[in-house]
């Protein structure tokens, strides 16, 4: 895997000045856990980059079950597809835990977005990435069985966001079994059974909604031989 700093960040590539002049348009909002950036359907009015904390991007099924399709952190950017085709957001998006976010208006993207073409070259950049990660998850969905797509989430999450431990355990905090079943669009039941299969493996290890993967590689290598490799995975500073 190739960790990639500002994966999910059209500001973070901008040259310098660029960048200053965006950051200098944004104004600050602060949000408890649970509190909406967004919701479905509704007018896409800003776009945000969060400066601290997480942000939950999830879509409600039929029956009501929400399905979460990713969760950001310090640094990424939300809401920048919507200032580009003005639709209704296609999902919501909610903190999960006391975050504070720096908010672009509609009317300062417009006006940011014409002064400086190298804006428009970032956000080409950020789809395209976002294009063949949508393709190589599409592709996993349909050849991988639950606990092969678990390992693959796992060893995703350790290598992106995940702290080593003096032991050569990575620690990915914060991830229940309720999350990740939410993620794979699994039952909890499935998922921990799913664990546990991977515990006796001796592959991770799981407390009070923390996960240590164990051996990276190990759990990394059936579904690599299945599908290949995966090439890219966001990292954050201090990883």
């Amino acid at each position: 895997m190739l960790g990639l700093p500002g994966l999910h960040s059209w500001i973070a590539g901008l040259p310098d000045a660029v960048r200053d002049a965006v950051l200098a348009a944004m104004t600050t909002r602060s949000l408890a856990a649970g509190d909406a950036v967004y919701t479905l359907g509704s007018t896409p009015d800003a776009c945000y980059m969060i400066e601290r904390g997480r942000v939950r991007i999830f879509n409600v099924s039929d029956a009501g079950r929400e399905v979460t399709l990713g969760e950001l952190r310090t640094g990424d950017c939300i809401g920048e597809v919507g200032m580009i085709d003005s639709l209704p957001r296609f999902n919501s998006a909610v903190a999960v835990d006391d975050t504070e976010l720096l908010v672009l208006a509609r009317p300062d993207f417009d006006r940011l977005y014409a002064a400086h073409p190298e804006i428009a070259r970032q956000l080409n950049r950020l789809l395209a990435y976002r294009v063949r990660f949508f393709y190589m998850h599409a592709e996993e969905s349909r050849a991988l069985s639950l606990g092969q797509r678990l390992a693959r989430l796992l060893a995703r999450t350790a290598y992106g966001v995940g702290v080593a431990q003096d032991n050569g355990d990575i620690l990915i905090e914060s991830l229940s079994h309720e999350a990740l079943a939410n993620m794979l669009g699994g039952t909890r039941q499935a998922v921990s059974q799913e664990i546990k299969r991977l515990e006796r493996a001796g592959l991770v290890r799981s407390s009070y909604g923390k996960v240590y993967v164990c051996d990276l590689v190990g759990l990394l290598q059936p579904v690599e031989d299945l599908i290949g490799a995966e090439a890219v995975v966001p990292t954050y500073p201090g990883d």
